[in-house]
Order: C-alpha cells, then structure tokens, then sequence
C-alpha cells in the first residue's frame, strides 16, 4: 500500500510518454504508486508503458482496455486499483515538477485538507503559452469553499493539479463517454470539501497537443462533441442537488456552468471549419448558454474577465463578432 497513487489515463502518447513517467518515478516523495491505464492506443504507446512497468514492478500498475473508452473511463479503473490515502491524476503528455506531489502531500496534510492544488501552465514546443487562457488566479493559504465560495469558480476545473484525499472521493466517479469530464468531477470534489489548501507554484506543465484526444475533436464533424459541456454541466448540477449542497452553490454553479461553457465557444471559433457551418454552431452554442445560465454578455465574471486578460479579452471579442455577424443573418432571414 503506498501514500499517493497517481493515475495516467493513456492515449496515444507514445511521443510524451517517457517523460510523463520519468517526471512521476523523479518525484521526490518516493512513497507512491504509478498507475497507468491504456485506452487500447493505436501507437507504441502501450510498448511504452509496459517497458516501465518491467524496470519498475513495485512502482507501476498496467490495465488495459479492450477498446477506446474514454479518459473517464479509464480514470476510474485507476480509481478501483488505487490503493493510495491520497490520489492524484496526471495526463499523458504533460509532465511534472519533481517536488510537485511533496509539496502538494505537506501541504495538504498540514492543513488537514482536504485537497492541495498548485498552478499550472500551458506549454506548446518548450514555450509557456499560459498567458492565452483566461487569468486564473488563486489566494494562497487555506480556505473553507462553502464560506469562500468564490474558490469553486476561480479553481481550475482540471483534476490534474491537485492532491485528493481518498476519503473525500468515496464511491465517487468521473462520468464516462463524453468530453470535459474532469471538471463535474473536480468541482464537485471542492465543494464537498470543508477545506482547501492553495499554493500558486507552477508545478504542473500542460502540453498543447494537437495529435491529441481534444484537438483531434475538432477534425471531422467531431466538433459537435463541444455540446457535451451542457451535458456534464447538469450531472454536475445533479450532483450538488444530491448532495443538499444546490442551495449552498446554486448562484456559483451557474457563473462555472457559463464560463466553462464559453471556454468551448472560444475554442470552437479558432478551429479550421468551414465558416458557415462555425457560425451556426457558435449562435447555438450561445443561445444554449443564454437559455440554460443567462446573460453571458452581463456576467460580471465574463466581464471581469475580459479586464484582466487581454488575451482573454482579444480571443472572447472575435467570438463575440462571430455571434453577431450570424445573429444579424438570422434576424435578415426573419
């Protein structure tokens, strides 16, 4: 039985795996397990994976899917075979900082949390790209998200940077068979803890991959899968209702609904589709936000946003101009 148990769902990786592995086995808390699960890849990647596991077979556990199902999927067979007091998840073609789950443990522990999180950044060819996302900033020190409910909106909604006590998580797992599906699972975690513990070091890289499972979406008509949002959006809903914590997070819940929503619009608008068909998908996206959270145009997080965020601001005003350009073709049309 070991203290942490890192999950590292496996797709396709062959080109960043090695250094996804060596950054866990290079870690410097030693006590913890590596445990990686191949969604049947195409490549070498399962070649790979199980090269590791016969140097290291006390460190590394090996499950392998019969066919591709998803990265929920696999992150719960992980779950199942985790014997760790505390969980982490790490991706395929990112890597970590040496002293990332150290930090993350001592910091958690010390605090009795009941999740650590720590920053992460955007990296594409060596470069740190993190300035092109939405400004993601965080208060250092130790927080009660049910008294500081302003944490569940301005946490990132990746599992990936955070440390997860295994008694928080329970019976508790990611939704399968559709996109997006760390973020109903990590907000809902934060809410149901009483005590969060926050450090903005950048101890974990996120690999822009463009031969990967979310870029890869984008080819072909699998553009469609961003209306899987609206999906886990209301399991996450769901989940809070369940939990008697809807009346706790209701007004928070809808701002985190609309801004991950408008995360896909954004992405949407910058992919190579043929123009007329991004504009009427952009209108329905939009018009799902308006119909389902409100106004996205008044949101005061939204607007926030754009004020922080130049970038933010630049990429959110060319979707802005798509949305408009197509609702005055519809009103033409009318």
């Amino acid at each position: 039985m070991s203290k942490i148990s890192i999950i590292v769902p496996v797709y396709n990786s062959e080109k960043y795996l090695s250094k996804c592995i060596e950054s866990i086995l290079g870690q410097t808390e030693r006590d913890l397990e590596i445990i990686l699960v191949d969604d049947d890849s195409k490549d070498k990647s399962l070649d790979v994976i199980e090269s590791y596991r016969d140097k290291f077979p006390d460190k590394i556990k090996i499950v392998k899917n019969d066919f591709n199902h998803g990265a929920g999927y696999s992150r719960n067979r992980g779950l199942e075979l985790a014997s760790g007091d505390y969980i982490g998840f790490v991706d395929s073609d990112d890597y970590i900082e040496k002293n990332m789950y150290s930090k993350l443990y001592e910091l958690l522990v010390s605090n009795g949390s009941d999740i650590s999180i720590t920053g992460m950044d955007l990296r594409y060819l060596g470069l740190n790209l993190s300035f092109l996302g939405r400004k993601i900033e965080l208060p250092e020190g130790t927080f009660n998200p049910k008294i500081n409910k302003e944490i569940l909106i301005n946490t990132r909604p990746s599992c990936c940077d955070k440390l997860f006590k295994r008694e928080l998580i329970g019976d508790n797992t990611f939704p399968e068979g559709t996109k997006w599906e760390d973020y109903p699972f990590t907000v809902f975690m934060l809410a149901l803890s009483n005590k969060i513990s926050i450090m903005n070091d950048r101890d974990y890289h996120y690999r822009i991959n463009y031969s990967g499972t979310t870029c890869n979406d984008m080819r072909g008509r699998n553009y469609f899968k961003q209306f899987d949002i609206f999906n886990v959006s209301k399991l996450l809903e769901d989940n809070l209702t369940k939990s008697n914590l809807i009346d706790v997070f209701g007004i928070e819940l809808k701002t985190i609904q609309m801004a991950n929503a408008l995360a896909r619009v954004r992405d949407l608008s910058f992919k190579p589709i043929p123009p007329l068909e991004k504009e009427k998908i952009v209108l329905e996206l939009f018009r799902m936000i308006n119909e389902k959270y409100g106004d996205w145009e008044t949101n005061e997080w939204y607007i926030r946003q754009k004020e922080k965020s130049l970038f933010y601001r630049v990429r959110m005003e060319r979707v802005e101009r798509i949305y408009y350009r197509t609702h005055e073709k519809q009103k033409i049309k009318l």
